[in-house]
């Protein structure tokens, strides 16, 4: 930070104390530009840093992969073991990875945050990943629960509570090592149409159509090898495992027969054991003897157990079970009845692989209407050869639908104003603020931005002037495909000034009249792309004019070192408090250890987070005691002052 250039004559600052609306008309005592000055010579007041958004799900997942990125842990486990997104925070980022499950780019976020947090609920993608601000992998397990896995079925939950044990006596075919990983794992490639098909059908928290829930075992018409893949767990903390038991006619077999029978292939499906297509060649058991092939006719069904790994094995006794033969599945919803003979698996065909997926939690109520699941929890896809062998009569997967856009970042903030400009003020940065939340949208290269969508809200008037506010794009007016602007508040102009080459988009004319807590809703087509190279991120160049809207050879107050538009007087820049050097890119920077205008970013923030302005003639650094420590350190220190008001 530059302070050593307050050269004012007092009595000069006292003459003029009386006539700060005629500044044009005042001798400027400005020291005048320094030719060995830069931009970074002054502290910008910026409360963003740059950092490295990664996403990496090449190993082993190459897919093009639906993602969000938080700067806070989104992750919590509820008193059913499932990790639920939060619901008081943003992302700032969301969208798709390129098509081998990666991106990496830089990107502008709060200065206070640590680190990124990306969150998937994409098929075969970790739940969450966390990474240092340079885009390095910190948790290795590639999954964070916030509390500790518990063994055993959580009992805190009134569905499992009302839910009969099982005795189960697994046969062990499938050797396994200490972790509950098989020894004997195939491996297949997934094809993009295969992971695009499922997560169409199956949607992250959307009840799965009914269509798909009526397939109780797999009946095989011919001799065929039969191969299990893994796809994905979503388990959140539950450790779950699945069997599965063959029979050949019609007869149902008991419940008893199939406890007795069944045989372990997975032994645990946390999200963290198994790689999407890691499969188990199955066996078909002959009497007291296994085959590779199973026989025409046979029928194969299955049972999840529920969170049954107890560290080195499953449990057999006591355990939870879901069968995909519904008629043995019974539980009691408290204050709705005995659910009886409801479905746990669905199967359905997508990009000709048949796709076997669990649901592993009771049916639940949902004010008056029982929840029967996404069936997104274990989710597996089976292989014969011959195909022919596979049924013909189970339903087609839904078709994916495809994206506008590849990713979206989303920034949060306020703007707060003095518009005293080119003098100090009194620095309560009041005059007027306006709180935005604005995303920018990238191409699926993510290397453009087609669009953005911003609601600006205004929050505060402290001025006496008649201000007005708008933001400069990073291109020209030409390029504008589409603008839409959606308020309660309309005033003559508002849009794109017609007289600027650059787009640029004025929201209203005179802050007096615009009721506090005016929302201004934009949309921003481009005709071609901005390059990300030459983009300005959001907020953009956002600024208020004093008591000249749209006319020529106006006051405009901008951000530290963002550039005027070309309708602003050039006398004002270096003169009074100001220190702008128009041809070494300096602008809007003062003598003083205060900015003219600040963009407090509180993308870092939960929602429900408030930032109090000051109070008329109270100067920032008195409502905010972090704030000199902050700018003195140009930035350093106290990065997160305007969580810290002082005291009443």
């Amino acid at each position: 930070m530059r302070l050593n250039r307050n050269n004012f004559l007092t009595s000069f600052l006292l003459f003029i104390g009386a006539a700060l609306l005629t500044v044009a008309c005042v001798k400027n005592n400005n020291p005048g530009p320094d030719p060995d000055i830069n931009p970074e010579d002054y502290f910008s007041f910026s409360t963003t840093q740059t950092a490295k958004l990664t996403v990496d799900y090449t190993y082993p997942y190459k897919f093009q992969s639906y993602f969000e990125a938080y700067t806070l842990n989104p992750i919590e486990e509820d008193e059913y073991g499932n990790y639920m997104l939060k619901e008081n925070i943003t992302p700032f980022a969301k969208g798709y990875t390129n098509e081998n499950g990666k991106i990496s780019l830089d990107v502008e976020l709060p200065a206070a945050a640590s680190k990124i947090y990306i969150y998937s609920p994409a098929l075969g993608t970790p739940t969450l990943l966390t990474y240092d601000l340079s885009g390095n992998l910190l948790d290795q397990t590639k999954s964070v629960a916030v509390k500790s896995a518990a063994t055993g079925t959580k009992a805190s939950n009134p569905y499992y509570t009302n839910w009969k044990k099982q005795t189960f006596k697994f046969i062990s075919e499938y050797p396994y090592s200490a972790n509950g990983t098989p020894e004997d794992l195939v491996k297949v490639d997934l094809e993009e149409k295969t992971i695009s098909g499922i997560e169409a059908t199956l949607t992250d928290g959307v009840q799965l159509d009914e269509r798909f829930r009526n397939t109780r075992q797999i009946a095989l018409s011919e001799d065929a090898h039969v191969t299990l893949y893994h796809i994905f767990s979503k388990t959140g903390t539950r450790h779950n495992a699945l069997a599965y038991y063959t029979f050949t006619g019609d007869a149902v077999p008991t419940q008893e027969y199939i406890n007795n029978n069944s045989i372990l292939v997975f032994p645990n499906l946390s999200e963290t054991i198994l790689n999407p297509g890691d499969g188990i060649a199955l066996k078909y058991k002959d009497g007291d003897q296994f085959t590779d092939v199973f026989p025409a006719g046979t029928k194969i069904g299955f049972v999840l157990l529920i969170d049954v790994w107890n560290g080195n094995k499953p449990n057999t006794s006591n355990v939870n079970v879901m069968y995909s033969d519904s008629r043995f599945n019974a539980y009691t919803i408290p204050g709705v009845s005995i659910m009886g003979q409801r479905p746990q698996m669905a199967a359905f065909y997508t990009n000709d692989r048949l796709i076997l997926s669990f649901e592993d939690q009771p049916w639940t109520d949902r004010p008056g209407v029982p929840y029967q699941g996404d069936f997104r929890d274990n989710v597996f896809f089976m292989h014969s050869d011959p195909i022919t062998a596979l049924p013909d009569d189970i339903e087609q997967g839904e078709d994916p639908d495809n994206p506008d856009y590849g990713m979206a970042i989303t920034t949060k903030g306020i703007l707060a104003f003095e518009d005293n400009w080119p003098y100090k003020g009194d620095y309560d940065l009041n005059d007027l603020a306006m709180q935005y939340e604005i995303t920018d949208y990238f191409d699926f290269e993510n290397v453009s931005y087609p669009a953005l969508e911003g609601t600006f809200t205004f929050i505060n008037n402290g001025a006496k002037y008649t201000n007005s506010f708008g933001f400069e794009l990073p291109t020209s007016r030409s390029n504008i495909k589409e603008i839409k602007i959606e308020s309660g508040y309309t005033c003559q102009g508002q849009g794109l000034d017609p007289d600027l080459d650059k787009a640029t988009v004025m929201l209203f004319d005179d802050c007096k009249n615009v009721p506090a807590g005016t929302t201004f809703k934009v949309k921003v087509v481009f005709n071609t792309p901005v390059s990300m190279l030459n983009y300005k991120k959001a907020p953009y160049n956002p600024f208020i004019t004093v008591d000249n809207f749209l006319g020529q050879n106006r006051k405009e107050v901008h951000l530290v070192n963002y550039a005027p538009t070309a309708k602003i007087d050039m006398s004002l820049l270096g003169y009074g408090h100001d220190l702008s050097v128009p041809n070494k890119k300096v602008y809007f920077v003062s003598d003083a250890q205060y900015p003219f205008a600040i963009n407090i970013n509180t993308t870092n923030e939960t929602n429900d987070f408030k930032f109090i302005l000051p109070a008329e003639g109270i100067k920032i650094d008195e409502l905010y005691p972090k704030f000199n420590s902050w700018a003195g350190s140009n930035g350093k220190n106290d990065t997160d002052w305007y969580r810290h008001p002082a005291s009443n």
